[in-house]
């Protein structure tokens, strides 16, 4: 996978470009999404969240995130108001099958912010370098293939943070942050799929005028 930031604003992607399998996408109408896999997800890596799960202050919900990756996916494409695939419960001869797996899942650490907040009052902005330590962050994989023969289509990988703002209701909601990136992935894969290849699909902004 490589960077291709002029068509997708995922971090890495690949596309399978073979004209034989290209002509058997074409006729794709069906889009079948796997469960998400969790089998890769790793280790909480931010030392205060990871403390704070290990004293029952901050719930594990990796099985709760994967489920609404999937959801949100699938709901994009039943929202969209002209989109290129049809929905569908199960993998047929007419269907591309989505498959992805969660492999980062740092929550927000809420005490942390809870002491940046109160840290702004007592020495200004420069508290806001706290967030380094304090921010959570979801990353997930994707692969697409023809569901009949299994044959690759297009990968992706991404990874997003909580996005920058001035004031953050996020701070103080855990996965608040992969919601939010959740909803952005699968509007922007959505919108991949019924456009053409000279099409840029827009990345999402690192900083937010929204609280929530």
């Amino acid at each position: 996978m490589r960077a291709t930031r002029d068509r997708v604003p995922f971090n890495f992607a690949w596309r399978n470009t073979s004209p034989s399998v290209q002509a058997q996408v074409m006729e794709r109408t069906e889009l079948y999404i796997a469960p998400v896999e969790l089998r890769y997800l790793q280790p909480v890596s931010k030392a205060l969240a990871r403390w704070e799960m290990q004293n029952g202050w901050t719930p594990r919900r990796e099985r709760e995130m994967a489920y609404q990756l999937r959801l949100a996916f699938a709901q994009a494409f039943m929202k969209s108001a002209r989109p290129r695939y049809r929905i569908v419960m199960r993998p047929t001869a007419r269907s591309l099958t989505l498959e992805m797996a969660i492999t980062e899942l740092n929550p927000t650490s809420v005490r942390g912010n809870g002491v940046k907040l109160a840290a702004k009052f007592l020495v200004g902005p420069i508290s806001g370098l706290l967030g380094v330590f304090t921010k959570g962050n979801i990353a997930i994989e994707g692969k697409v293939s023809l569901s009949d023969t299994h044959t690759p289509v297009f990968q992706f990988c991404d990874n997003e943070k909580d996005k920058m703002t001035f004031y953050n209701a996020r701070d103080f909601q855990p996965y608040a942050h992969a919601q939010v990136a959740i909803a952005e992935w699968a509007a922007q894969f959505e919108e991949f799929c019924r456009t053409y290849s000279d099409h840029k699909v827009k990345e999402s902004s690192f900083i937010t005028l929204k609280p929530w």
